[in-house]
């Protein structure tokens, strides 16, 4: 009898809570909505009369979004909120606090208009044509096959390019095969960030380097990461790194015009890559699905919808570290800690290092990549005068690249794990940290020489 009486309850408790979180949705989705909105309006008119308003928004949004977030998420978000409340206790002025919000707000534009580049991806049908590439391929050449188009799609998504890469290797018996693609996978997701504008990295690195213009930061990015490729594959000759190239070049040429047309944009009007991509990637989006028809664009539209109310996880993450960093480097006890540290007094290069240094052993200490660029940001607060503007960018990126190759905390270190079945010690304690090592001590190297034959650049 009590069996008959609990089936109508559970169906009406179920259909409840499938209306909360609808409603729940709906809400998320226009307070995105509205926020996205701000960022455009308020690079067009700085100091829009709406700063409040969309304070008061992201809060809510926020509020209402605690659900999205996972356990990690919350204890980062808790860790770095409390750090920045006694940063202020400690002294830090409220306007530090202030500024930083204003960063985070600027990435309820940026989130979304670079998913945007990844739902037309997605409709392109690319993602499939450039696996059954992969898949048919003989198999000592996966491998390196892999790396290349998880960089070339990481350049743009960074979920996209372990389900278009995975598939390949899932039916894969050789378990140490399997698992060294999946290194490469993330290895070569992570390796994108250093150069192209349309990740959350290069954004978070122009938004705290923003005297660095955007040519000379990708121009230096390229080359980067183009050696990381080369360490990566062991391969030292262009010709077949050409050929590894050839693979994704019908993907990568759009990306590259995109960020050439970006770097003219920021010459001509100053703006950030990070404020141009906001601007100019939903026009190019919508002008794209233009030609694609109504259900295309109805898809978008809805999908458009959910990505805004779905971004609850990332800017928790967000929220918490950027203002953290934005506190901590006007911390009057934290800049008197860091100098008794003399790392002022050290050589640039010196300083650099052990920059490059704290950045990995960070990763490996699972921070997430947010929390690591927001102390790389502190730290050389006071130091850009013996760095210069452009090694604080790259330091940025650098760092960021480690946590989301190496951290625990990283979605791309929980796609390998999920996808190619490798397990978290690989990942932090394996070919990938010695990668880093080796890429850290080139990139010191080159920074090494470069100050030491032309001189600190300051821009």
């Amino acid at each position: 009898m009590s069996r008959q009486n609990s089936g109508p309850s559970d169906d009406r408790l179920r259909s409840g809570f499938r209306h909360y979180l609808k409603q729940r949705g709906v809400v998320l989705g226009v307070l995105g909505a509205f926020l996205w909105l701000y960022a455009v309006l308020n690079i067009l008119w700085p100091e829009t009369v709406l700063r409040r308003a969309a304070m008061v928004g992201l809060g809510f949004y926020l509020l209402v979004s605690i659900r999205q977030t996972d356990k990690m998420t919350r204890v980062i978000a808790a860790i770095c909120i409390s750090v920045t409340l006694l940063s202020l206790a400690a002294g830090a002025p409220l306007d530090a606090a202030s500024k930083g919000l204003d960063t985070v707000l600027l990435f309820m534009g940026f989130l979304p208009a670079i998913s945007l580049i990844g739902v037309m991806i997605e409709q392109s049908g690319a993602l499939e044509r450039l696996s059954a590439q992969v898949e048919r391929m003989p198999a000592r050449e996966q491998e390196g096959a892999t790396l290349i188009a998880a960089h070339a799609i990481g350049a743009v998504m960074t979920v996209g390019a372990f389900a278009a890469v995975a598939p390949p290797f899932e039916r894969m018996e050789d378990e140490t095969a399997r698992q060294h693609a999946g290194l490469f996978a993330i290895r070569g997701v992570s390796l994108a960030v250093m150069w192209t504008p349309f990740t959350v990295g290069m954004g978070y690195a122009s938004a705290n380097a923003p005297t660095v213009p955007l040519w000379l930061g990708i121009g230096c990015g390229v080359p980067i990461a183009i050696i990381g490729l080369l360490v990566s594959l062991g391969e030292w000759n262009p010709l077949k790194l050409g050929h590894a190239f050839a693979l994704v070049r019908q993907m990568l040429w759009p990306i590259v015009g995109a960020a050439l047309a970006l770097i003219g944009l920021n010459a001509l009007t100053g703006l950030s890559g990070m404020k141009l991509v906001i601007l100019t990637t939903p026009l190019a989006v919508g002008i794209w699905f233009l030609g694609q028809g109504h259900s295309a664009q109805r898809m978008a539209g809805r999908k458009l919808f959910d990505i805004l109310g779905g971004l609850g996880n990332t800017m928790w993450l967000f929220t918490g570290s950027i203002t953290m960093g934005a506190v901590l480097s006007q911390t009057p006890a934290v800049l008197d800690v860091l100098t008794h540290l003399g790392l002022e007094t050290l050589p640039p290069a010196a300083i650099f290092g052990v920059l490059v240094a704290a950045s990995i052993a960070m990763a490996c200490a699972g921070l997430h990549s947010t929390v690591i660029g927001a102390v790389i940001v502190a730290v050389t607060a006071g130091l850009v005068d013996q760095l210069g503007a452009l090694a604080v960018f790259l330091l940025i990126l650098f760092g960021w690249q480690c946590g989301a190759m190496l951290s625990m905390s990283s979605l791309a270190v929980a796609m390998a794990t999920r996808s190619f079945h490798v397990p978290l010690p690989a990942i932090v304690l394996g070919r990938n940290l010695r990668f880093a090592i080796l890429f850290g001590t080139i990139l010191i190297g080159v920074y090494a020489v470069w100050t030491g034959l032309f001189g600190l650049k300051h821009i």
